[in-house]
């Protein structure tokens, strides 16, 4: 059975409750409003003007002088405050409109008798007030019929009904507004939260009330609101940090040329000591400008992907290959380890490349020296999906906790917030996007002293 919302339950009961109010407070209008009594020949010529006369004008008509054409006519007629009788002239009831009287006394039955009574006490019932009227009358339709009426109301415009009907609409709209007015309210004080946080100060938090569906938007947008706003910090860290990392090369290199410029210097050997430097750093400032070109392009799905069916192992032994002479030249010994069973996944051969040539730069770069890194290609199932998984696992250098391990794919996120070394900090974030584009995703933990990477790529079948 679907779950009722709280909100919606919350509406319906107050739709019940203004709908008890406005009932209850009718029948007190109803009961305090009262027509005023009228003469008995202003009753009778209401009563015979707002019904009667044209019933009358019809059953006279030639094509209706019949039995059958009257009983029709007779059958066809209904309200709620008269009965009608079809009489021959004993009093013999030939047709009604209740159907449940088969006889009237035959003093009642003389064309043009009228009898008008306002109900005394007495007679009082569920259906009388002390303003109720009855109203007899009979009328000669053909030598052979009469009609007898019996009219049982107000005897003229029941104000009184419409009155109350208004009344009950009026108190249940007004009931109604009353009680839902505070989540109306609420759900304008979300919206002007909303185009708050939308102008760009993300700190304005919508208030949180209630126990509903609009309590559960509040937090919704108050947690969207704080997840911006560290995106909206870390842009600005990102900045920040280009801004230092350009700078730092860039300052090293024109410190050198100033100094060949100015000739301060010993001799050539030490202007070649000079380029060298210059030109150690112009690499690494081109592999700097190249990753955040690389990563803005990945992170804005502004590439060209050429996606094919990859047999990961292959992939990554060619990669491990390649690899494994400079691990070993940095005192590190890296293996590989492949599942038995191929594994086929669909992209983009060289951005995979790329991800997995990005983790085994960073174990290059971090991992203890005399110490094993391992690759491991097999497979695993989340949430009912099967993923191709490139697990790369190495013991750092330096003692490493698990919520800084959790940060590692960060864009330019280091361990060192003095950011030294020669990367550009954005290493792993590329292979997350890389990862993304492919409908993956990364993990990175702590398992003892080790710290595992895992890329999980979708297996195609």
């Amino acid at each position: 059975m679907r779950k009722i919302s709280r909100l919606k339950l919350e509406l319906a009961i107050f739709a019940i409750i203004s709908m008890g109010i406005s009932l209850f407070l009718g029948i007190m209008i109803n009961a305090a409003v009262k027509p005023d009594l009228k003469s008995d020949n202003e009753v009778y010529n209401y009563v015979y003007k707002d019904y009667i006369k044209d019933l009358l004008s019809e059953l006279k008509k030639p094509a209706n002088i019949n039995e059958e054409k009257i009983k029709s006519i007779i059958n066809r007629e209904w309200r709620r405050d008269y009965t009608l009788y079809l009489v021959d002239k004993n009093g013999r009831v030939i047709e009604s409109s209740s159907g449940s009287v088969k006889e009237i006394d035959p003093e009642y039955i003389k064309d043009g008798m009228v009898q008008v009574k306002h109900v005394d006490n007495k007679e009082k019932n569920k259906d009388v007030t002390d303003t109720t009227v009855r109203v007899r009358a009979c009328y000669h339709i053909s030598s052979d019929y009469f009609l007898l009426f019996d009219y049982l109301g107000y005897g003229q415009n029941d104000g009184n009904f419409y009155t109350v009907i208004f009344s009950v609409i009026a108190i249940y709209l007004i009931s109604f507004s009353l009680l839902t007015g505070g989540r109306f309210t609420y759900l304008l004080k979300i919206n002007k939260s909303i185009r708050v946080m939308a102008e760009g100060n993300l700190s304005s938090i919508a208030p949180v009330k209630y126990k509903n569906e609009l309590t559960q938007l509040a937090k919704d947008i108050n947690f969207m609101a704080e997840e911006l706003q560290k995106e909206d910090d870390k842009r600005k860290e990102f900045l920040t940090n280009i801004s230092h990392d350009l700078r730092t090369p860039l300052t090293t290199i024109t410190g050198y040329i100033k100094i060949i410029k100015e000739k301060k210097y010993r001799d050539t050997e030490e202007v070649g000591k000079f380029v060298d430097i210059m030109e150690r750093k112009s690499n690494h400032l081109k592999y700097m400008i190249d990753d955040f070109f690389q990563y803005s392009k990945l992170a804005s799905n502004d590439i060209d992907m050429n996606k094919e069916k990859l047999y990961l192992q292959e992939l990554i032994r060619q990669i491990v290959v390649e690899e494994q002479p400079v691990f070993k030249q940095s005192q590190l010994e890296l293996l590989l380890y492949l599942d038995n069973k191929d594994i086929i996944v669909f992209g983009d051969g060289e951005l995979i490349f790329r991800a997995v040539s990005n983790l085994l730069s960073n174990a290059l770069k971090y991992s203890k020296k005399e110490t094993k890194v391992e690759v491991v290609i097999g497979k695993e199932n989340i949430d009912n999906s099967s993923y191709g998984v490139i697990s790369v696992i190495s013991i750092p250098k330096e003692d490493i906790k698990e919520e800084e391990v959790i940060k590692l794919f960060d864009r330019l996120y280091k361990k060192d917030k003095a950011r030294g070394g020669e990367g550009s900090g954005l290493g792993l974030s590329i292979v997350k996007e890389i990862i993304k584009l492919h409908g993956g995703l990364v993990m990175a933990n702590k398992e003892a002293d080790k710290i595992v990477f895992k890329l999980f790529i979708p297996i195609v079948f």
